[in-house]
């Protein structure tokens, strides 16, 4: 099978720079649709947080890290929201789309009568603000960022390489960022974009951030290797390396 995607390696911080360009031959097509996301390894697979199995290791212990079914997983990610939920209480922070009707809706055992045996409809859109505003406060979600501005991409890319232990770093390594077609986005399941408003957090506006929410169903083992689905030409990953 051929590889989705379609790979671009830069030998020069000048090509890179050139492939990366807005205005460019690759992403300046005047009907084009690109968000992008810089990551610091090329190799790393395109998996939300609260699917990687550092995450799941670190934070579903005890009774909870026996529920490794779908369903299972929903009740880990309610927790991890329900808990900053309660953060933003104790401080005295504004819920997105926060009401009484929401906090019924998200009490323990209302959702769990919800989504608790069957989770295919989690979560709802009125809980992706609530995510979106979450995963900026580093709390573990399904959505993955991503950003309309490819420079913004670059720089999470570089930033996050330049940060990192240099023991965990090896010579080949390169950065990349990943390009992703939203008009091809109809034909791939389990993956959708989504926006949210500007106001649920500052660092959406400053980042022009947009977010691919995960909702493909299945067991833990699955959704911690979730990569992209085969569909040719939807994506482009300029890499530059880190020499």
């Amino acid at each position: 099978m051929a590889d989705p995607i379609d790979i671009v390696d830069c030998a020069t911080l000048d090509e890179f720079w050139e492939a990366m360009s807005p205005i460019g031959a690759r992403f300046g097509r005047q009907h084009d649709r690109f968000i992008f996301r810089g990551q610091a390894n090329s190799k790393w697979e395109l998996v939300p947080k609260v699917f990687r199995t550092s995450v799941i290791e670190t934070f579903k212990r005890g009774m909870m890290s026996t529920l490794r079914d779908h369903p299972g997983q929903f009740v880990f990610e309610w927790s991890l929201l329900h808990g900053f939920i309660q953060y933003c209480d104790a401080a005295g922070l504004t819920v997105p789309g926060d009401s009484m009707e929401f906090r019924a809706y998200f009490d323990q055992n209302n959702i769990t009568n919800i989504h608790g045996i069957t989770s295919k409809d989690w979560p709802q859109d009125r809980v992706v603000p609530l995510m979106a505003m979450a995963q900026h406060h580093g709390v573990p979600t399904r959505l993955l960022d991503w950003s309309s501005n490819p420079y913004v991409a670059c720089y999470h890319a570089a930033a996050t390489a330049v940060t990192r232990n240099r023991d965990d770093v090896s010579a080949d390594e390169k950065i990349a960022v990943f390009a992703l077609d939203l008009n091809t986005l109809p034909r791939i399941d389990g993956v959708r974009h989504v926006r949210v408003p500007g106001s649920t957090s500052a660092y959406l506006c400053s980042q022009t951030g947009r977010f691919c929410w995960w909702i493909i169903p299945g067991t833990e083992a699955r959704l911690s290797r979730l990569t992209f689905p085969s569909s040719p030409n939807w994506a482009y990953m300029p890499t530059h390396s880190k020499r």
